[in-house]
């Protein structure tokens, strides 16, 4: 996710599930797989507990846009997009 979201521009949740994804190469079984509760994707959820965690650490930023009511974006904070390049 860091990876994603060095490019210094501001990313919603799905798009940076839909990244991770191909990142990882996962096959549409691996993204379709379901948590116990049956209510999200275990790739959704993992990437939700890594937003939340970033959060926590300060790295990610909430920004609520005008006019977008069911998605929060996402800004990094204070990473280097150096440390990506090549990867």
């Amino acid at each position: 996710m860091l990876e994603l979201l060095s490019d210094g521009q501001v990313h919603t949740l799905p798009e940076a599930t839909d990244y991770l994804a191909k990142r990882f190469g996962l096959t549409e079984s691996e993204k379709d797989e379901r948590v116990l509760s049956g209510v999200q994707t275990r790739l959704q959820n993992r990437v939700g507990w890594a937003r939340t965690d970033l959060r926590g650490t300060g790295l990610l930023e909430y920004i609520y846009c005008a006019g977008v009511t069911t998605e929060a974006t996402y800004e990094l904070k204070g990473v280097d997009a150096s440390c990506f390049e090549g990867g």
